[in-house]
């Protein structure tokens, strides 16, 4: 994710910069889907699913939130 983001950042234009950090929500949803499957084949325990879980719910979040403040200054 933090690859994207870093790409992204080095593009020329915002909007190639949104792109990237949208690419990287995408990938804050694939960890959580790897996630769950990592716990249901036993190699997480629940609480360090819990946790993980919870800071990949924040991460999207605040991916969310610089995407919608760039898009404002786009349009």
């Amino acid at each position: 994710m933090s690859t994207n983001i870093a790409e992204g950042f080095e593009r020329y234009s915002r909007k190639e910069y949104v792109n990237f950090l949208n690419i990287a929500k995408g990938s804050a949803g694939e960890v959580r889907s790897l996630l769950r499957v990592a716990l249901e084949v036993g190699y997480l325990e629940q609480p360090t699913y819990n946790q993980l879980y919870s800071q990949t719910v924040e991460l999207s979040r605040m991916l969310f939130t610089q995407i919608q403040a760039i898009n404002q200054l786009i349009k």
